[in-house]
């Protein structure tokens, strides 16, 4: 995968250091260097011209670690643009402005600057989402929003990350929001709970708010950002200054603004100068020089009546801490507005809509970065979405959206978020809360082989088997029977792969022959394993909670493969401390004694605690039988062939006698239709989703 890491250099021309913080803070350069380094990714970071220059001067370790990653795009290029980029944008959203209207000068200089390299994904800061949109028509575009929700050290998604497709402002809160249930909004209050706490730890400003409050009826903010660019096609305001005059004009006298500078920023915005005039000529400016630390907004927000914003993510802050928003001009942010200038007071109608939107903005499209120090799950979460990319204009989005509106008055299950609800997930979301762990088995569960039988695996290798030992033997009788004696022949629960290997060596194959079959067996399975959806779903619930989780296989695997399947699979944050593999232990959860071990091991309640998985005996009867709470997720095959409606499965009851090609298509089939565990459609061929027609 190609991945352009990309910074509006337009601001640059305003304040250059802006944009160096972006390159070197906001944008996931390191994630992606350490994807480059293993071989699983290629990417570049675009900057503009004074960047470039800035980074060369003040980090030439860091450019020296990124050589031929860095590129620049000239100052030349930015200054032939005509027109405004961002005005672009706002009238390209909404339809005022075609496509092919587009400059070309800024589009043949983004080529140019790339140099052949052609993006599958761009990951943007700040950018001007028509013209990279037509630079790279078929690249997955990305807006990279780095939420000052989860800036403090106690908050539980600290380093969250949430993206915009298409890059043009966050289109899918625009539409009528799917309400939340009572577990979405109490995530939505613990980060609250945690951001306030997070904004009264050492915080002198909160005694300056409060006094201020005395003298007036109400207090807002105005956080100033770090550039005009923020303003163009949006707000039209000459400049920073500007902007608070016209916002003072309409405030009412009995409502103190205060206002606050960007941290890069401090004199620029407004200047001491400027201040001065503005507290001699407005009562009710209210400024002080406590506030020029890095984030003082964040710090402020908890504490003030409401939030003025052009574009500032701290509307998102104000919205779930119930505050009063007025955002002004074009911003997507503005669907957020609860109130006006002249009244400002929260229009308390829009409070549950709100929440609404700001839960799926914080988690539809978010990856936590802080626990991915590999970067695997960043690709994974791009590879998804990549997947997922609708081939749609951006013209075309909202008559397809409406479209999309309709179809699911229709059915509900039009898309997989959808489809997961009902009341086994209600179940599920219920425990969860009530939980003190949660405990997931892999296979099945997590992650799912794309064949019909977990021996098809050793089918699928036969051939090379064969190739490497010179004659043609049975390989998966041969494996089986193997498995089987080593079983037999163990004074544990379960045996280990080296032990079933042994076996094969005394049974004739030679030992530097049975340690390349087995490193080949072990690249077949995870060659043919693939993330289960749902399972993901379920583990990103249970991650977003903070509780412990652990994940319990009966397996012969070593844990370390265990390790690679879930890492590769996109199931990131894991170590390998969390994983127990009977082969290993040497306790299987078929006999309870596995979770026993567990048990004691990690001191856990057995009543507080929730396992998820897809066998009836190890991951449901026997958990249960210690007073363990389980969740039944179903493997898709068996609950494929068990619906009603697969009459043509159910006249080939004998699965066996397919041919392996005819049990990988099967497995890939059911996989990709039956995976979701929470729909049970009888008389339905694709689990009652219009999304899998």
């Amino acid at each position: 995968m190609n991945i352009l890491l990309y910074t509006e250099p337009r601001i640059e021309r305003g304040n250059p250091n802006f944009r160096l913080y972006s390159a070197l803070n906001d944008l996931p350069v390191s994630h992606c260097l350490k994807l480059k380094e293993q071989g699983l990714c290629d990417f570049r970071l675009l900057v503009g011209e004074f960047t470039y220059q800035l980074l060369s001067e003040r980090q030439p370790q860091y450019m020296r670690k990124l050589r031929d990653i860095v590129l620049v795009l000239p100052n030349k290029v930015l200054k032939e643009i005509s027109g405004n980029t961002l005005r672009a944008q706002v009238e390209l959203y909404h339809n005022e402005r075609s496509p092919e209207s587009i400059d070309c000068r800024y589009v043949d200089g983004l080529h140019s600057a790339l140099a052949g390299f052609v993006p599958d994904v761009v990951v943007s800061w700040e950018s001007p989402a028509a013209h990279i949109q037509k630079a790279f028509p078929k690249a997955l575009l990305l807006n990279q929003q780095n939420n000052s929700l989860f800036r403090f050290e106690n908050s539980s998604q600290n380093g969250r990350y949430t993206f915009d497709p298409d890059l043009r402002g966050s289109v899918y809160l625009h539409d009528e929001p799917r309400p939340i249930d009572k577990e979405q909004q109490a995530m939505l209050e613990d980060i609250a709970r945690r951001y306030v706490e997070g904004a009264a730890k050492n915080n002198s400003l909160q005694s300056w708010i409060t006094s201020q409050k005395e003298k007036f009826s109400r207090v807002f903010l105005l956080p100033l950002q770090g550039s005009h660019f923020n303003f163009e096609g949006n707000f039209d305001v000459g400049s920073q200054y500007d902007l608070v005059e016209y916002v003072l004009d309409r405030l009412p006298k009995d409502v103190g603004l205060v206002v606050t500078e960007h941290h890069l920023l401090y004199g620029e915005d407004l200047g001491d100068k400027n201040i001065a005039a503005l507290q001699r000529k407005y009562p009710n400016f209210l400024f002080s020089v406590a506030t020029r630390i890095p984030h003082s907004s964040t710090k402020i927000v908890p504490f003030v009546d409401g939030v003025v914003a052009v574009s500032s993510s701290l509307v998102v802050s104000a919205v779930l801490l119930d505050k009063a928003v007025c955002v002004l001009g074009a911003h997507w942010l503005k669907v957020f507005s609860n109130t006006t200038l002249d009244t400002p007071h929260i229009v308390k109608p829009t409070r549950e809509k709100n929440l609404a939107r700001l839960f799926h903005y914080i988690f539809k499209y978010s990856i936590n970065l802080s626990q991915d120090p590999s970067g695997v799950m960043l690709l994974d979460f791009l590879r998804h979405l990549k997947a997922c990319q609708p081939s749609i204009s951006v013209h075309s989005y909202r008559e397809i959206t409406a479209i999309g509106e309709q179809v699911q008055t229709i059915n509900r299950l039009f898309t997989h978020q959808e489809s997961m609800r009902g009341a086994r997930y209600t179940a599920f979301r219920k425990n969860l809360g009530e939980c003190n762990v949660i405990t997931f088995d892999i296979f099945d569960t997590l992650v799912h082989r794309n064949c019909t039988f977990p021996s098809d695996v050793f089918e699928l290798m036969a051939p090379k088997v064969n190739r490497l030992l010179g004659a043609p033997i049975k390989f998966l009788n041969l494996r089986l029977l193997a498995e089987g004696e080593a079983n037999t022949r163990s004074r544990r629960e379960d045996t280990t792969l080296d032990e079933i290997y042994e076996v094969l060596e005394g049974w004739g194959i030679p030992a530097k022959h049975c340690e390349e079959i087995k490193r080949l067996e072990i690249e077949t399975e995870l060659s043919i394993l693939r993330c289960k959806p749902s399972g993901f779903d379920m583990y990103r619930e249970a991650e977003a909670t903070g509780k412990p989780i652990f994940f319990i296989s009966d397996m012969y695997l070593p844990r370390k493969i265990l390790f690679q399947i879930l890492l590769g699979s996109g199931y990131t944050g894991v170590s390998e401390n969390q994983i127990y593999v009977s082969s290993e232990v040497g306790l299987k959860k078929h006999t309870k004694s596995l979770f026993s071990h567990i048990s004691t091991r990690e001191n856990l309640v057995f009543n507080r605690w929730l396992h998820v998985g897809d066998n009836p005996s190890g991951d449901i009867q026997a958990p249960k039988e210690l007073g363990i709470r389980t969740l039944h997720t179903p493997a898709a095959l068996p609950f494929f062939l068990g619906v009603e409606a697969n009459g043509y499965w159910k006249k080939r009851p004998d699965i066996k006698k397919f041919s392996l090609d005819d049990r990988i298509a099967l497995g890939v089939i059911a996989n990709g239709l039956f995976e979701n565990p929470w729909a049970r459609p009888q008389k339905s061929c694709f689990n009652g989703s219009l999304y899998n027609v």
